[in-house]
């Protein structure tokens, strides 16, 4: 046994101390004693392992201190402690890991472990590193500038911490850099020009900081990036082909929440096939950009509010079938649609669109359509392959001008958790075929012309919590008690029609319920 060199125990759950007798095996080259519930420290005869190559500790409940024995394996050359409770400034864990294992440790993973305290400068002293991860933490201050003496860096994970100030102006040092994650901090000023230095990158993700200034054009210099997030800063300016002129391997270009403005000619196309693509809030228009139709692998598209008044190009709607998520909402997008829509979750909502409302497929789970111009009746949309089940769980047909009576056909329909047909003008009885919406959770009918009584079926809505059908012409209703048992909100004012269960105290609380749906379609679709 003492001549063992490797040793897996992970995913045993111990649940006790690290057993003292692992400390003996002097000729130990590779631990791993992740996911075991570990409890307690980790005792100074860690030094014992001078043979020790790779110690994963990573998954368990240590906490304490690191013991300064450390320092001293002068072997090691991975040593991964994530998710756990050491509860340390950061200065004093690198001080345990300083001395001989400085020199040579090439992999240090100290990710979701409860640290806290300034980036000390010592963190330059670790030349060999190669994988660093602080993720997070609690970690602050800003990035050292003696970073970039760690040349041979090719992963770098700060993300959601508390780190904040500039970037460092020599970042582009950091030429093997190929993943670069400083996600969720408050991280301010000017992205340094350097960046377009960093020749290896494929991952950069700087989302979710208070960076300011413009996108430097060198950005595009970067021809190995595949995946590029610099959503929800303070970017702001021009931004031009230049910027992208040789990201030919681009995939994913997350940068909504950002002010930047888009000026390239009719006739450019891009040197990148996307996958993903959020600009949300820039500024597009006032044309619909012609350089989307050229982006044959695209499934996840956000231009929303991006001040478009144009109508949309058939040549894109002829992509419309590779989707997944599509938003184009908020912006003063005209015309018909003229395809059968069958992305998962589609948001066109806030615009000029008119005309009979599109079909969808059976793939749709999520859409708005709500404040456009659609009008005539609804019941080619609701009879469209009529036998087919239906997977949509919201449906948001609000503030449009819709007309004529809801046909009893919803029994293919029983997914919808959310219904809003309110402010149109559809008239007639609510179909009975509506109890056949098992799973709907709140229904929203008001400011329409509905006559006739509330259909008994409803009863067999048993998630039903809100419904609204205020001025409308519905008549008093035998079922009322029943429903009101029911019904957590009820608001039937201008129908003689009105009961609220006492158990709920607060509109706001049924207000929340009722428009969650629409709250999530206002986030991005991405791992930022």
């Amino acid at each position: 046994m003492t001549s063992l060199s490797h040793l897996d125990l992970s995913g045993i759950n111990f649940n006790s101390s690290i057993p003292n007798w692992l400390y003996s095996f002097s000729r130990l080259e590779f631990l791993n004693l992740r996911s075991n519930n570990l409890q307690g420290t980790i005792s100074s005869a860690i030094g014992n392992l001078t043979s020790a190559i790779s110690i994963d500790l990573s998954g368990n409940e240590l906490g304490g201190k690191l013991p300064r024995s450390l320092g001293n394996l002068c072997n090691l050359r991975e040593i991964r402690l994530s998710y756990n409770k050491w509860s340390q400034e950061i200065s004093e864990i690198l001080e345990s890991l300083s001395g001989c294992l400085s020199d040579r440790l090439e992999i240090l993973d100290l990710s979701h472990s409860q640290i806290h305290g300034h980036l000390p400068d010592e963190l330059g002293v670790f030349k060999n590193l190669v994988q660093l991860s602080f993720l997070d933490n609690s970690i602050s201050g800003p990035i050292p500038v003696s970073l970039a003496n760690l040349p041979s860096l090719t992963y770098l994970d700060f993300s959601n911490n508390l780190i904040n100030g500039t970037l460092p102006q020599n970042f582009g040092q950091l030429k093997n850099l190929v993943n670069l994650v400083l996600w969720d901090n408050s991280i301010s000023g000017p992205l340094p020009v350097s960046f377009g230095n960093l020749s290896s990158l494929t991952h950069l993700n700087l989302g979710s900081n208070q960076f300011n200034e413009t996108l430097p054009q060198n950005f595009g210099q970067l021809s190995k990036l595949e995946t590029l997030y610099i959503n929800s800063n303070m970017l702001d300016g021009v931004v031009s082909e230049v910027h992208f002129s040789n990201l030919t391997s681009l995939r994913t270009l997350s940068a909504s929440g950002n002010r930047l403005t888009l000026k390239a000619s009719q006739n450019w196309i891009p040197p990148f096939q996307l996958d993903s693509l959020y600009l949300r809030s820039w500024n597009l228009g006032p044309k619909f950009p012609p350089w989307l139709c050229s982006q044959r692998h695209l499934q996840s598209l956000d231009i929303s509010d991006t001040r478009i008044s144009d109508v949309v190009p058939p040549s894109f709607w002829n992509l419309s079938s590779q989707f997944q998520i599509l938003n184009l909402s908020h912006n003063l997008i005209h015309g018909e649609i003229p395809v059968i829509l069958s992305a998962s979750v589609i948001d066109l909502s806030s615009n000029h669109f008119k005309g009979p409302l599109p079909c969808i497929s059976s793939d749709v789970y999520v859409l708005d359509l709500s404040n456009n111009s659609f009008s005539r009746s609804i019941s080619h949309f609701l009879r469209f392959r009529m036998n087919e089940q239906k997977f949509i769980g919201y449906l948001n047909l609000d503030k449009n001008h819709l007309s004529g009576i809801i046909p009893d056909c919803l029994m293919k329909w029983n997914n919808l958790g959310v219904l809003n047909l309110g402010n149109n003008n559809f008239s007639g009885s609510i179909p009975p075929s509506m109890g056949s919406l098992t799973g709907l959770s709140s229904l929203h009918l008001y400011n329409n012309k509905f006559s006739g009584t509330l259909p008994s079926s409803l009863k067999n809505c048993k998630e039903l919590v809100i419904i609204d059908v205020a001025e409308n012409r519905c008549c008093q209703t035998d079922t009322g008690v029943w429903l009101c048992t029911l019904i957590k909100l009820i608001n039937l004012p201008e129908n003689n029609l009105i009961a609220m269960n006492p158990r709920y105290e607060s509109w706001m609380f049924c207000w929340f319920l009722g428009n969650l749906w629409s709250y999530l379609l206002q986030k991005d679709f991405k791992a930022s």
